[in-house]
């Protein structure tokens, strides 16, 4: 955690446990006093910070902060995609909030991270399904992610993704009668898993348009030559001298 960025989100992924986590307010005290002492683009740690820092993710994925799956509720599935990788958080309601279960993430191919980032959001769902299905048994699944999953899938998708990978994840993502997908840009978890994060996260945009937009390299671009434009012909024996 080296810039004031990193350190924020680690404050919203400890708050968000807050009502889990023993004397919250105290074990987290020394990260707000950090940020008001330091730069904002690089902050110093001393070994004592450090230890203190790694308590504080060991206490995140101990008891009582992560909550035995209970297979009688429904889970709930927050996903989103940071530099390639998929990151989720699954959850059930304890006590009216929603409380961890397990954080999740998983490095996506380099096809996939070469994809425009709401065609990301589609691949991510579907590998982090499949990844929560080990702790859900088959039980009800609501998934949330500011990308319009299932518009994208069925509208878009077909341009990037192969076939074969289109029916797979039509099967994970469309075709299980007790998954939900909810489009939703409020709270979600998953953004606070460590990373930075991507440069738009937080505009509101369309995905469809998005997508288009990503997708044309330029507007005037055409596939049909100009029409008496002028014709270069280049033998590799030209040089440049001094710019000329």
């Amino acid at each position: 955690k080296n810039t004031e960025r990193d350190v924020w989100k680690f404050l919203g992924l400890l708050g968000y446990c807050h009502l889990w986590i023993d004397n919250y307010t105290e074990q987290v005290r020394f990260l707000y006093e950090k940020l008001l002492d330091s730069e904002p683009w690089e902050i110093v740690w001393t070994r004592e910070e450090r230890v203190r820092i790694e308590l504080l993710k060991k206490t995140l994925t101990q008891a009582p902060v992560l909550s035995l799956p209970d297979l009688k509720k429904p889970f709930h599935l927050f996903v989103a995609v940071e530099e390639g990788i998929a990151k989720g958080v699954l959850a059930q309601v304890w006590a009216g909030k929603k409380k961890p279960v397990a954080f999740l993430s998983k490095m996506m191919d380099p096809v996939v991270r070469g994809w425009p980032l709401c065609i990301q959001a589609v691949a991510a769902t579907a590998i982090l399904v499949e990844e929560s299905r080990k702790l859900t048994f088959g039980s009800a699944l609501v998934v949330s992610s500011p990308h319009q999953v299932r518009t994208i899938l069925m509208q878009r998708a077909h341009k990037w993704l192969t076939h074969a990978k289109l029916l797979k994840y039509e099967a994970i993502i469309l075709s299980q009668e007790n998954l939900v997908l909810s489009t939703d840009r409020n709270l979600n978890p998953a953004e606070f898993l460590s990373g930075e994060k991507m440069e738009w996260d937080n505009i509101q945009h369309h995905c469809i348009e998005a997508i288009d937009l990503q997708r044309k390299i330029r507007e005037d671009l055409e596939d049909s030559p100009i029409e008496g434009g002028v014709n270069l012909f280049i033998d590799g024996s030209s040089r440049v001298e001094n710019g000329k």
